[in-house]
């Protein structure tokens, strides 16, 4: 059929300005709404040689064109291959025609259609004046034009050997819906347009007012100065509440020339999704667009993208989630010599690689994977923008550009610094792979951020890492560098900021802080150094009071002063202070983790004051001494590897609890009472300095012990397998069994607790000038029992006996050696006036004799009465309980003794002896009381 002035279905404008204003295209909206006015005249200069005014074009072969169904052929030849419709499902064929457009007619009847096209062979479309595959429906022919209910779910398919050209109108490939239904339209050929007037298009263009809109192109698509690929769909779906899917994919041989967007989706009420695997290039504005405005928005680029002036990928939406997926390679040119305030760009925020944003609330997500390369000149190379939601943002890639990675709440224009609110939510930015940039390398504004670095976060110029306001964390097990140490490598706003870091971690140039109530926290599974003392005001690491130690490695603390005064929290590894050398110095409490430890290192000898606690446990390294003196209550055990560790100084402060392991030295220098650890394990020495230990056992300790300026009681029955060394001022009493005894200089062993025996499985020795107390009760006597041998070089044996004591002239064994006795003590003294006390030996026990002297009583009396009733006393033999009573007595109470029996009033003195015996008893007792 040829177009005539009697025709109905033209489809033209009544002049070329009348045409462009069919078309208009809102700032606020990528949304294209078109009209298409009937006109009364076929005369129309926009239509070109679609349009005859003379006679009828001749027909191209029937064979190129064929329709089925409800689709019904009007015209085929070089000017246009025609369709008029109705409601039902039909198809169109083109194969091999040459025409200058493809032509569906707009139905007036309303109903659902369903129509599949098919543009195949060699066909070659050239329309010099306007659009290529013309398909449009939903409106209809009155003035001004209604939208009738037609639906119509058009299928158009454009083979590899197809090539469509348009010259102004909507692109090459044009399938609109005004009223609704879906549009799927997959190009494999090559499209290309261009446009002389205002109304510039896309390409490859597909609009949907109510219905999904999927486009896929693998060939190629060219625009001289519009769009490369468009897709509009779902316009009324939240009025109608449907929501669908507008996509695009351009597939890996799909190539992309524009010179505004390259591909762009919108989707007013669902998700807008684009993907990527081919080569995009757009002169002037975006490379991708994805937009939603009740929605999700997806991208994903595996392929190449480069952008003039603009964002090079932009996933928007108004509410939803933005999130874009790049392993390709992506390039933001833009102009360095372009003044963009004075240019039709000047609206443009920026210039960025990969940009995403959910500008009213929602989420949004950046990932640029290992093969990602993101390359951004004028701008950010990622940024990622909501007001109130979590942004997360992840770099395994590379990423360069003027800025590396932006976090704000910033939608809008010409915004500064100053002027971009705080995003109201959480920001995750983690980076894995390089950032290299020219300003910030990542600057970060929410309430919470946190940034993870893995890879490397560099920039020439002030700052590499800028948090803003709000409780920031930012772990770091790569690189952040600053140039230099006088640059700042990282910048935290104000908030309670942790900055974690990890073995791995180099830091090049400072950390700052706005606030000053900042944790420091030490992570990783190797091991890592700390320098106290850069951690001040004017230090590496500005702001910090706290310190955290997490992570199962060890990481060492050297220097010393600086800004932590928090306490100190060791969750997990070990905190170790010093590193075998002579520095690191803590002041400060530290609260051990079950698991965790904290250690000290230290070639020299420190004194640690504040208190440890938690049910951790508490490692002593290094060869110098560790001396405590806090309060400890930590659970988790000690384990002294290497040096001295000294619980107290001297005074009543410093402890441990729970378990020891030595297998070094371990000293209690403590006045007062206290009990030995009856945990303690291992192989090293104990030395006892000061106050009185209580000893009940220790059966899994087997190093020596020295007791030394202290009393050490054994409690009865106790158990040590360790050899006991007595030193100056030290003195081993109670019963029970030890592994060996030395008693030097100054020592005394005082066994029972009058009298008693003490074993020691091992040998004994008494060194010159060292003591063995030996008490002597009615009963008993003090014994020392040895396995093995007895080592007499001197010392002295001193008898003390109480007023129990009735069997004067008596031997008793004092000390017995299996293995044998060598040498003898230099002197035996006892506390008696009228008893000498006599060493005697055999190879394997020492004797202790108490023998009567040649002291007369009354030489120890003072007065007559005294004088006297000790003469009478004199008379008297032994086993005479009062004259055996009387030996026992010391000059010192002998007298008193006297005083109390020299009472006239008694008859005889005799009666009085016996009446009085108990008298002396309890004179003798008096003395050992006071003893």
């Amino acid at each position: 059929m040829a177009f005539n002035s009697n025709s109905t279905r033209g489809i033209t404008c009544r002049s070329r300005q009348q045409m462009r204003s069919c078309v208009t295209e809102s700032t606020s909206s990528p949304r294209l709404r078109a009209r298409l006015l009937r006109s009364s005249s076929l005369v129309s200069a926009s239509l070109g040689a679609l349009i005859a005014t003379a006679a009828a074009p001749a027909l191209a072969a029937p064979s190129h064109c064929l329709t089925t169904g409800t689709t019904t052929l009007v015209t085929c030849d070089s000017n246009a291959a025609q369709v008029s419709i109705t409601p039902g499902t039909g198809s169109l064929t083109v194969n091999g025609l040459t025409t200058n457009a493809i032509v569906y007619e707009s139905p007036q009847t309303a109903g659902t259609y369903n129509q599949t096209v098919l543009i195949t062979g060699n066909t070659v479309v050239n329309n010099p004046s306007y659009s290529g595959l013309i398909m449009q429906f939903g409106t209809d022919t009155s003035t001004p034009p209604q939208q009738i209910p037609v639906f119509v779910n058009a299928d158009v398919t454009v083979g590899a050997n197809v090539s469509i050209t348009s010259h102004d109108g909507f692109g090459a490939v044009w399938v609109r819906n005004d009223n609704g239904g879906s549009i799927d339209i997959d190009n494999a050929g090559t499209l290309s347009s261009s446009w002389t007037s205002s109304t510039i298009d896309a390409t490859l263009n597909g609009t949907s007012n109510l219905g999904p809109v999927h486009i896929i192109n693998s060939g190629s698509v060219t625009s001289s100065n519009g769009r490369g690929i468009y897709a509009d769909g779902n316009y009324r779906g939240a009025t109608d509440g449907v929501r669908e899917i507008v996509s695009i994919i351009n597939t890996a041989s799909g190539v992309v020339n524009a010179e505004s967007a390259g591909i762009r989706v919108v989707n007013y009420y669902g998700l807008a999704e684009l993907t990527n695997a081919g080569t995009v290039n757009s002169t002037l504005r975006q490379g991708l667009v994805a937009w939603s405005a009740d929605g999700d928005t997806l991208i994903t680029n595996s392929g190449t993208v480069t952008s003039g002036n603009d964002n090079a990928v932009y996933a928007m939406t108004e509410i939803g989630k933005a999130s874009i997926l790049n392993s390709g390679s992506v390039t933001a040119q833009g102009d360095p010599t372009l003044d963009l305030a004075h240019t039709a760009l000047a609206p443009i925020q920026g210039m960025n690689g990969l940009r995403a944003g959910a500008y009213t609330s929602g989420d949004v997500v950046i990932s640029n994977e290992e093969s990602g390369v993101v390359t951004a000149i004028r701008d950010a190379g990622i940024r990622a923008e909501t007001p109130e939601g979590t942004v997360t943002v992840i770099n395994l890639g590379s990423v360069s550009g003027l800025y590396g990675i932006v976090v704000n709440s910033g939608f809008g224009t010409n915004q500064t610094a100053a002027t971009v609110p705080t995003i109201n939510g959480v920001a995750l930015v983690g980076n894995a792979g390089t950032v290299n940039a020219t300003d910030l390398a990542v600057d970060v504004d929410a309430t919470g951020n946190f940034l993870v670095n893995i890879g490397t976060l560099a920039t020439t110029g002030a700052v590499a890492v800028q948090l803003g306001n709000g409780d920031s964390i930012i772990a770091n097990l790569g690189t952040i560098s600053a140039g230099s140490a006088a640059g700042t490598a990282i910048s935290m706003g104000s908030g309670n900021n942790r900055l974690m870091l990890f073995d791995t971690s180099t830091i090049i140039g400072k950390v700052v802080n706005a606030s000053s109530n900042n944790t420091l926290e030490l992570e990783g599974s190797a091991s890592g150094t700390l320098d106290l003392a850069s951690v001040s005001a004017n230090g590496a690491f500005q702001g910090f009071s706290t310190l955290v130690k997490s992570g199962t490695g060890t990481w060492s603390l050297i220097g010393s002063g600086g800004s932590l005064t928090g306490t100190f929290t060791v969750n997990a590894g070990i905190l170790q202070v010093g590193n075998g050398g002579t520095t690191g110095a803590i002041a400060n409490d530290v609260a051990v983790a079950a698991g965790a430890s904290l250690a000290f290192n230290r070639a020299d000898d420190i004194t640690y004051a504040n208190v440890i606690s938690g049910e951790g446990s508490l490692i002593k390294n290094g060869a110098g001494m560790l001396i405590l003196t806090g309060a400890n209550t930590y659970t988790g055990g000690t384990i002294i590897n290497e040096g001295t560790l000294q619980i107290g100084n001297g005074g009543t402060t410093g402890s441990i609890i729970g378990d020891i392991v030595n297998n070094a030295a371990l000293i209690f220098n403590r006045s007062g009472t206290y009990d030995f650890p009856g945990t303690i394990s291992g192989s090293g020495s104990v030395t006892i300095l000061g106050g009185t230990v209580n000893f009940t056992g220790a059966n899994a300790f087997n190093g020596p012990i020295d007791v030394t300026g202290s009393d050490f009681i054994l409690s009865p029955g106790a158990v040590s397998s360790s050899p006991f060394t007595i030193g100056q001022g030290g003195t081993i009493g109670g019963t029970g069994t030890i592994g060996g005894l030395i008693v030097q200089s100054g020592g005394t062993v005082s066994p029972g607790y009058s009298p008693g025996t003490l074993t020691v499985n091992g040998n004994v020795s008494f060194a010159a000038g060292s003591t063995y107390v030996v008490d002597v009760t009615s009963t008993a006597h003090d014994l020392i029992i040895a396995t093995g041998t007895a080592t007499l070089s001197g010392g002295a044996v001193q008898v003390v006996a109480d007023g129990s004591y009735t069997a004067p002239l008596s031997t008793f064994v004092i000390l017995s050696a299996t293995g044998g006795v060598t040498g003898s003590f230099a002197s035996v003294s006892a506390n008696y006036a009228f008893l000498t006390p006599a060493l005697s030996y055999d190879p394997n026990n020492v004797y202790l004799t108490l023998a009567r002297n040649d002291v007369a009583f009354a030489s120890t009396a003072v007065t007559p009465n005294q004088i006297a009733t000790a003469t009478a006393l004199e008379t008297l033999s032994y086993g005479d309980a009062v004259y055996d009573s009387v030996l026992q007595l010391t000059a010192g109470n002998a007298p008193i003794a006297f005083s109390q029996l020299s009472g006239e009033v008694h008859a005889s003195a005799q009666s009085v002896f016996m009446e009085q015996s108990s008298l002396i008893r309890g004179a003798l007792n008096d003395r050992l009381r006071a003893a």
